[in-house]
């Protein structure tokens, strides 16, 4: 939600603690979907790095 469109949410709601509740809403539903989006991009970066400690790991134990 861009500032424009804050802006004209609230001038489109007259009472000021419904647009408040309104607003809030809205930050926390694009909240959580921001953060569903970052949790799957974070969790194949994790895969990976897991995976590659782990051949690393088998690497040095078979050196040793």
């Amino acid at each position: 939600m861009t500032l424009d469109e804050l802006k004209k949410t609230i001038s489109d709601l007259g009472d000021t603690a419904k647009a408040a509740k309104e607003i809030y809403d809205k930050i926390q539903a694009e909240k959580t979907q921001f953060d569903a989006q970052i949790r799957r991009e974070l969790r194949k970066v994790w895969i990976e790095i897991s995976l590659a400690t782990f051949i690393v790991g088998l690497g040095v134990g078979y050196l040793m």
